[in-house]
């Protein structure tokens, strides 16, 4: 049943390129942090066309166990 349904599906692409040996690029990162959790994300942005794209994600919960003993 779930193959069916999945030979039924769109087909996905995902793109591998990440960019130009021509063009120069800048890294744009965005982080916060609290008592429970931090994160961040960082995108790519091509400085030729100003395209830009997602590079990564990071998340952590941070133990509240290990934060009271310190």
């Amino acid at each position: 049943m779930i193959a069916r349904q999945f030979g039924k599906s769109n087909e996905i692409s995902i793109d591998r390129f990440c960019g130009e040996r021509d063009a120069r690029y800048e890294l744009l990162a965005f982080a916060d942090a609290s008592a429970r959790l931090y994160g961040c994300v960082i995108y790519l942005r091509c400085l030729k066309n100003n395209k830009i794209s997602f590079w990564m994600a990071k998340n952590k919960l941070i133990n509240q166990d290990l934060a009271r003993k310190t």
